[in-house]
């Protein structure tokens, strides 16, 4: 089966690749020689239930690690 770059694959396309991303950069971070200027906090997985309206992003605003006043 042969797939098309055209194809849509829902999942794939968005979910993973964007957790990857998130991934690597974690993984670089974490390697580099000189700590960053600011605090980094990675949300694996994303914000899930964006297609529903940003349930996943209401949820992290709601209970944040860290007051909203400190996150520029």
């Amino acid at each position: 089966m042969a797939i098309s770059l055209d194809d849509i694959h829902n999942g794939a396309d968005d979910n993973a690749s964007g957790t990857a991303n998130v991934i690597e950069l974690a993984r670089r971070l974490a390697r580099a020689r000189a700590p960053t200027s600011r605090r980094v906090v990675f949300i694996v997985g994303g914000f899930p239930g964006e297609e529903r309206g940003l349930l996943g992003v209401g949820h992290y605003y709601s209970n944040t690690l860290y007051p909203l006043s400190r996150i520029p």
